[in-house]
């Protein structure tokens, strides 16, 4: 999933409707396929993580993307990644989730819901 991840290739009917045309200036199409030009790829670093290991950065991000991740999890557990998450985020951050997921003490860890499957750091 890495390699599919840094290779940055995708179907063009993945493309939501409503993306402008700044989007199509960071993209080259082929095909039905769209692929991240190679000065946004260069921007964006994958690597493994063990999610309830110890982290190797302090860093905070503007954005994580983590879904269908906790549906694995425990409550304890589940609870305890969204603590670490949420901790990892920049105000004004978001997180993004997946469809079967749910943050339920989002106000608790200073986030606010910015869709059914999104929040935003607001603390």
């Amino acid at each position: 999933m890495i390699r599919r991840a840094q290779d940055g290739i995708y179907f063009k009917n993945n493309i939501p409707k409503n993306f402008s045309e700044k989007f199509n200036k960071f993209c080259d199409f082929s095909g039905e396929e769209f692929y991240f030009s190679r000065n946004i790829k260069d921007l964006v670093l994958f690597k493994k993580l063990n999610i309830i290991g110890e982290w190797p950065f302090q860093a905070k991000f503007h954005a994580i993307f983590c879904r269908n991740v906790t549906i694995y999890f425990d409550k304890k557990t589940t609870d305890l990644l969204w603590r670490r998450l949420s901790s990892r985020l920049h105000v004004k951050g978001e997180i993004y989730i997946g469809h079967s997921e749910r943050i339920t003490n989002f106000e608790e860890l200073g986030l606010r819901p910015i869709g059914i499957n999104a929040y935003k750091k607001v603390v």
